[in-house]
């Protein structure tokens, strides 16, 4: 069982298996000031300060950032 969460602008990937103790997958810099996520599928969504990027999460140890829409600043 995998969770998401935003950290200081990073898509950080869990395991949430065992709830009381969740162990970082990945972590991976997407854009500034992320907002919110939302995961659909093998993508995460991030809402960034100005546009949208889109993570492809498939392999959960090694995140991809696939693109970034709108003026948002991407590490990639």
């Amino acid at each position: 069982i995998y969770s998401t969460a935003l950290y200081a602008d990073n898509l950080t990937i869990l395991d949430v298996s065992e709830p009381r103790y969740p162990t970082q997958i990945s972590d991976i810099y997407v854009c500034d000031s992320a907002q919110r996520v939302k995961v659909w599928g093998n993508y995460a969504y991030l809402g960034c300060a100005d546009g949208l990027g889109i993570v492809d999460i498939s392999n959960k140890l090694f995140p991809v950032v696939t693109d970034v829409l709108g003026d948002a600043t991407v590490n990639s």
